[in-house]
């Protein structure tokens, strides 16, 4: 393991969730019925989101949010928008289910002297 893997702090993934869960939700504020993409999809991502803090479901809530991205970059490139953004997250979202599990107390793998 790199020390750029171990060094990660711990929220990073907790904040890109609350972060997407954030927009989430802004986003379904402005859907007009349940049936309007706007409605259904951020759920599903708030759904992957999820699945993407657990370390057993890492990769499935990747999967998910990888499909929800994509999704809407094909929606945002038919519409006429360059979905940068959507690479940002996705990208992120790859990175995060590839980091190794964080260490838990008693584990032995706690850096720092000691006393």
């Amino acid at each position: 393991m790199t020390a750029a893997r171990r060094s990660l702090p711990p929220w990073y993934a907790v904040f890109y969730a609350a972060c997407i869960t954030a927009m989430s939700i802004m986003t379904m504020a402005d859907a007009e019925s349940l049936a309007d993409h706007r409605a259904w999809l951020p759920a599903i991502e708030i759904i992957g989101v999820i699945l993407l803090l657990v370390q057993r479901t890492r990769m499935a809530g990747m999967v998910v949010l990888l499909a929800v991205y994509g999704f809407a970059a094909i929606h945002a490139i038919h519409t006429g928008h360059v979905p940068i953004d959507l690479l940002l997250y996705a990208g992120t979202a790859v990175f995060i289910a590839r980091l190794p599990a964080f260490p838990t107390a008693g584990d032995g793998s706690s850096r720092g002297g000691g006393i």
